[in-house]
């Protein structure tokens, strides 16, 4: 499931935050104050992943008080490492500013926060979690099940008619095909394994009304059909 390997993805940040905080400390043991303290903020900084990545998990179950919080939390941390880099005082803590030979380290804990924030990002804007979602999402699985029947019906009915008709026969089949498609992706997207999936089930969506307006001669002038592989066309 998405949000499995979401929380995997929380976690593998989390120990390389952890590790390299671990190595500054080792670095830090002939340190002096200043730097020492900037130890003490990286240690601060693995703290709020923590915070961070349990709010966006709790977002991500619908609990949506909690955004406020993970925004200052995420201003918090920006202005930690900012500080940590080029030196300053951190609410009471004066820190000094990295040592050249530790920049390199630095730049890997900084480019590992900003992967955190864009993958927390993503867990913070999932709604499939969200109940009125999962009602949705119930209730097209439910209709579906009637257009597989529909469309399935629609094919073998025009199955009768002459070779003037193929096209018609080809578009329903499709159809069926289409309205099976679109089942197994809500079944995915209900079981949270969303990635990539709300851009196919739009592709789907499109293509199946794509080919009812064809079979129905209505225009498709409106409809971006080249995104889609397909074309305007008009039949008998």
């Amino acid at each position: 499931m998405k949000i499995l390997r979401k929380t995997y993805l929380l976690i593998s940040v989390l120990i390389i935050v952890a590790i390299v905080n671990l190595f500054l400390l080792y670095q830090g043991e002939s340190s002096n104050t200043l730097q020492s303290n900037a130890i003490l903020k990286t240690s601060d900084i693995k703290v709020t992943v923590e915070a961070i990545s349990a709010l966006a998990i709790s977002i991500a179950n619908g609990n949506n008080e909690d955004k406020e919080e993970i925004k200052e939390k995420i201003i918090r941390g920006n202005e930690d490492l900012e500080i940590i880099k080029e030196g300053g005082n951190v609410r009471g803590f004066e820190i000094g500013k990295i040592p050249n030979s530790m920049e390199s380290v630095f730049e890997d804990v900084n480019f590992s926060w900003q992967e955190f924030i864009i993958t927390v990002k993503k867990v913070e804007e999932t709604p499939i979690f969200n109940p009125t979602a999962q009602d949705a999402l119930n209730y097209v699985l439910q209709k579906n099940g009637e257009m597989v029947l529909l469309t399935n019906d629609l094919t073998r009915e025009l199955e009768t008619l002459d070779r003037d008709y193929s096209r018609h026969k080809q578009i329903a089949k499709e159809l069926h095909q289409h309205s099976q498609e679109i089942g197994q992706l809500t079944l995915i997207m209900k079981i949270g394994d969303e990635e990539g999936t709300v851009q196919k089930l739009e592709d789907k969506k499109l293509e199946f009304e794509v080919g009812v307006r064809k079979l129905l001669n209505i225009s498709t002038e409106d409809l971006n059909v080249e995104s889609i592989g397909e074309e305007h066309e008009e039949l008998i």
